[in-house]
């Protein structure tokens, strides 16, 4: 009888902490990838070079865009949208004389699940970057830089979780864009990750609690009919 009661209790009480245990939203990692497609306008004619990296753009007055790829998996928690920084936008340019061309490129993003052997999706938007003027002349840096996301969103293949995805971008002029600074700091492009899920995702070691807790109910159901 002794023996029945503390397998009981040990039981509830292993429910219990899977009750009371923290549970988490599940941390999807996503990351993406840019590659220049084409370049056009007045100032084309340079030299594309696509890599893991990124993809560079060196024109032939001397003006390099550096379109970095986002490499190190960020992370994204199910019930709060994230705007993900999915491409690095730089300039530097020598050209005295204005230098503008359009650069067309694709972005390539992934999400993973976060549980181990998770599956993972991907999707991809074009978009076309917009360089006026850019100059170094006098000691001083000009020029303008803008985005329009052109589109067509694709999202797959692959399905995950939660309703996890990539939310397609307007095409909106300087839609979810940071404009470099010529000579300067670097800008950026970027996406909304969302989901259609608002509760928490429990934690492997809450589940694992919850399973202990059901076979040991399990045990004591299987004892008393043997007995």
């Amino acid at each position: 009888m002794i023996r029945k009661r503390f397998v009981l209790g040990a039981a509830l009480a292993l429910m219990g902490l899977m009750a009371t245990a923290p549970r988490a939203d599940a941390a999807y990692s996503y990351t993406a990838s840019l590659v220049i497609n084409s370049v056009t306008g007045p100032g084309s004619g340079g030299t594309i070079l696509n890599n893991a990296a990124g993809a560079t753009y060196t024109s032939p007055n001397g003006t390099v865009v550096t379109l970095g790829s986002i490499l190190n998996p960020g992370t994204f928690l199910v019930g709060s949208p994230l705007s993900a920084n999915v491409g690095n936008v730089g300039v530097a340019t020598t050209s005295a004389n204005p230098d503008t061309f359009a650069v067309n490129y694709t972005i390539f993003g992934s999400l993973t699940e976060p549980f181990p052997g998770g599956s993972t999706i991907t999707a991809a938007t074009n978009g076309t970057l917009s360089f006026n003027g850019i100059q170094f002349s006098g000691g001083a840096s000009g020029g303008t830089v803008s985005n329009v996301y052109t589109g067509p969103f694709v999202a797959g293949p692959g399905v995950l979780p939660d309703g996890v995805f990539f939310v397609t971008v307007p095409n909106v002029q300087n839609s979810m864009f940071s404009s470099p600074s010529i000579n300067g700091t670097s800008g950026s492009l970027g996406a909304l990750i969302t989901s259609n899920a608002t509760t928490a995702v429990p934690e492997p070691s809450s589940a694992t609690l919850l399973g202990l807790g059901v076979a040991g109910l399990a045990g004591i159901a299987l004892r008393r009919r043997s007995s």
